[in-house]
């Protein structure tokens, strides 16, 4: 079967990844979303991609679970989101791979529907031809649930998109009108799981400048917000002496520590799901003691350059090359597979 026969789906629920594959302008991607559109451009390079629109979740759960999805499907290898997963939407007789970003247990395990979700997720992950996972935690994690087949892909960035003058930078600083005698601490993105209250209770607010993004804004004067189109974001970054990552969920890996390496910038993280991984392996300092927070801060601060190297040396590896290598290397593996079978 050649390359250009071969069909592959996105099977999703995500509005978003509709969003992307119908090109509608002025959507903002974010997290998982990102990485997946990412996986579909590097496919695409030399395979035929689509979305299963019929899949796409416009209903409740019970009308979206009692839809008849699977005769929709049309295509030899199917990649499928964890709710897709626990629903039992896939086709056996096609080749299945599960992408995983992470898995919040304590969070499934907070009400019937969720306890429900994790045990089925768990189940129909060990009847797919492929896991893929973006972290060895996550690889790791499903092994000690007697799931098998899984690869590591992960997360990957254009290092040329990475790179700004420093007339960019200042125009940012002047924007938020920050105090240049004072370090600027970027806390992250202001939005639920991230650590930012929790971060603001321990630290000393008269010593740095605080600054969030996102589309919420934190109800403290001492903190600066600001919304970042994607190819801006970098010199919030850069323009940082030290970045948060205090995440209270488990992360799949942590795209926001990963780009503010790629600007030489160090982080400071609790280090939760695959984001530990990413921190240890790039030299970057691991916290999970808030009231501690304040004296960290000057030590990176102090070993900046330092730091900030260490962790360039480590994630520039991940590059769009290896990205389209790695997922390329998968797909032809089901191709190879699909000739065989034919």
């Amino acid at each position: 079967m050649s390359k250009d026969r071969i069909k592959i789906q996105w099977l999703t629920k995500s509005s978003a990844m509709l969003a992307y594959f119908e090109n509608t302008k002025n959507i903002q991607f974010t997290g998982g979303t990102l990485y997946e559109i990412d996986a579909i451009n590097a496919i695409k390079k030399k395979y035929n991609v689509t979305l299963n629109t019929h899949y796409v979740k416009h209903e409740n759960f019970i009308k979206y679970y009692l839809k008849q999805h699977k005769r929709t499907i049309d295509a030899d290898i199917c990649v499928a989101d964890p709710y897709v997963l626990a629903c039992n939407k896939l086709d056996k007789n096609k080749f299945n791979i599960a992408m995983i970003h992470h898995i919040d247990e304590n969070l499934a395990k907070q009400s019937i529907l969720g306890k429900w979700f994790l045990k089925q997720l768990l189940k129909q992950l060990k009847e797919v031809d492929l896991v893929v996972v973006v972290s060895q935690f996550w690889k790791t994690y499903l092994e000690e649930k007697q799931i098998k087949n899984i690869e590591i892909i992960y997360n990957s960035y254009e290092d040329k998109d990475y790179q700004f003058g420093v007339s960019k930078i200042d125009n940012l600083k002047n924007k938020l009108q920050l105090d240049r005698n004072k370090p600027t601490i970027y806390l992250g993105k202001y939005s639920k799981g991230k650590g930012v209250e929790e971060i603001l209770r321990h630290l000393d607010h008269s010593k740095y400048n605080l600054v969030v993004s996102g589309k919420n804004t934190p109800q403290n004067s001492a903190v600066k917000s600001i919304y970042l189109p994607k190819n801006e974001f970098p010199l919030l970054l850069e323009m940082a002496d030290v970045v948060l990552a205090m995440s209270t969920m488990p992360e799949g890996w942590n795209r926001i520590a990963h780009e503010s390496l790629l600007m030489k910038t160090p982080v400071i993280g609790s280090g939760t799901g695959g984001m530990g991984e990413l921190l240890q392996r790039s030299g970057q300092k691991i916290v999970t003691d808030y009231s501690q927070l304040d004296k960290e801060i000057m030590c990176c601060i102090e070993e900046k350059k330092k730091r900030g190297e260490l962790g360039y040396s480590f994630v520039k590896q991940f590059d769009m090359r290896y990205f389209e290598k790695r997922w390329l290397e998968v797909i032809e593996t089901f191709d190879d597979k699909s000739k065989n079978r034919n």
